[in-house]
């Protein structure tokens, strides 16, 4: 087995002087052979050595984010978020975080959960960076819904700001995107308890589903917020968009048996008591 370098050396020393001094928060190839006057081999082998060790974190190739100051611990684990927010910034993404993480963040579901959807206007892929399962998931820029900002602070005490879906966005994404949660039928429950909880606003679902959601999931919630007794004030615009769709829609997409609501032209096939 290949013996690993000494963590802190001489440029290492040099290294985390230079970026406290600078307050440095990311590293590119290239920054190290301009202000610490090393060679690219030099460069690249320090680099190596400190992202090995667990010292700072390579996000992509060439490209690696680094602590405010050296761990306690020499190892650094940086925030899903901070990664997450610096991973979308390096492509130049609008984005925002859903998914398990955020079910879990609001209540929906007790799942505790280290997988985390990135909905962005850039890229597609699954990356795997420490605990973390990050599913970036392109879709067009118009459906880069409702968000809601909030400071984090991350492990070195600094505040981050962080893009995440509304309740009522996220409750349109557990019935827009089920088949990549699994989360139907559970989620008509999820938002008759938010509902009834006053955690979200029926209005502001109706909304969202209108402006972001598709037929088929305008169509189930339009029939869950009816079933819940939601004004038909509300409720009208939405029927109204699906109108002049003739396929039927389970409301459970496993099976296509129950009784046939000829207004929404869905498969009653869940009960929501």
């Amino acid at each position: 087995m290949t013996k690993k370098k000494s963590l802190l050396g001489p440029w290492e020393m040099q290294f985390f002087a230079w970026i406290q001094f600078e307050k440095k928060e990311e590293v590119r190839t290239g920054d190290l052979v301009k202000s610490m006057n090393l060679s690219p081999k030099q460069e690249a082998d320090l680099l190596y050595n400190l992202s090995s060790n667990g010292i700072i974190f390579q996000l992509r190739r060439g490209f690696y984010l680094v602590p405010r100051r050296l761990p306690l611990n020499g190892v650094w684990s940086p925030s899903p978020y901070l990664i997450i927010n610096k991973y979308m910034e390096s492509v130049g993404a609008k984005f925002y975080i859903s998914g398990q993480a955020v079910f879990n963040l609001y209540g929906y579901s007790d799942q505790v959960s280290a997988w985390f959807t990135i909905y962005n206007d850039k890229i597609s892929r699954k990356k795997y960076f420490l605990q973390y399962h990050l599913d970036f998931t392109k879709v067009i820029s118009t459906r880069l819904g409702n968000i809601k900002k909030a400071k984090v602070y991350t492990e070195d005490e600094k505040f981050i700001w962080v893009r995440y879906s509304s309740p009522e966005q996220a409750l349109l994404d557990a019935v827009y995107d089920y088949k990549k949660y699994g989360t139907l039928p559970v989620a008509y429950k999820w938002i008759a308890h938010s509902l009834k909880d006053k955690k979200i606003q029926a209005k502001k679902l109706i909304d969202l589903t209108i402006k972001y959601g598709n037929i088929i999931s305008q169509k189930r919630i339009g029939w869950t917020l009816e079933r819940l007794k939601i004004s038909k004030r509300f409720i009208n615009p939405l029927q109204k968009k699906i109108s002049n769709t003739n396929f039927l829609t389970p409301l459970n997409p496993k099976n296509r048996k129950g009784f046939v609501n000829k207004k929404w032209n869905i498969i009653e096939n869940v009960k929501l008591s």
